[in-house]
Formats: C-alpha cells, sequence, structure tokens
C-alpha cells in the first residue's frame, strides 16, 4: 500500500517539485552520494523504499514530512495559495486517507 502513495507521489503533477531537491540538481549529487544523506527529494524517497528502508507507515510518512518540510521553508514568503508545497501536503494527505482509511 505505501508504493501506490509512492506512485502516485512520484507521477502527481502537485508533487513534481519534490522529485529532486534543488542542493541535489545545482551541486550535481549523484545516487551514491545521496545515499550518504537525509531524504530530501521523492527520488531518495523512493531509493530507500525499494531498499526495502521502510518497515513502518509512519517512518514512510515522516520523510514525506521532512521532504515537504524543507520546500515549506523555502517557500514561506508566498502566499498560501502560491506555495507548492502547500498543495502537494494537501494531495499528499488526500492519498493517504484514500489508501489507508484510518489515517486522520
Amino acid at each position: 500500500r505505501l508504493e501506490e502513495v509512492l506512485d502516485v507521489l512520484l507521477t502527481s503533477s502537485s508533487t513534481r517539485h519534490l522529485l529532486v531537491c534543488k542542493e541535489c540538481l545545482e551541486t550535481n549529487v549523484t545516487p551514491a552520494d545521496q545515499e550518504q544523506q537525509q531524504i530530501c527529494d521523492l527520488k531518495a524517497l523512493e531509493k530507500k523504499f525499494r531498499g526495502d528502508g521502510y518497515t513502518s507507515i509512519k517512518s514512510f510518512h515522516l520523510d514525506v514530512v521532512s521532504v515537504m518540510r524543507k520546500w515549506i521553508k523555502e517557500e514561506e514568503r508566498l502566499p498560501e495559495d502560491e506555495s507548492l508545497a502547500a498543495q502537494s501536503q494537501a494531495h499528499y494527505i488526500q492519498v493517504m486517507k484514500q489508501v489507508f482509511n484510518c489515517f486522520p
């Protein structure tokens, strides 16, 4: 079920900006280098997921929240209706509620 959530995040237009973090793009970080870093974008999250890095919904959720918080911080001066992070956060919550009935 987490794979379903991840697939939606990776393919949705509302989360496209979260695929690769700006720092990794600007510094040309390789996947091997990224393994040594914290989860900074959805590609790193996917790599961890495919490598059996998630044993619970909570750990997956914490990494998604971490990626989104990074973007929220970068966009904090924008009005909420212009914030891509706010839109992606709302989309993520909607997807989690659809996939997991127990998600608040």
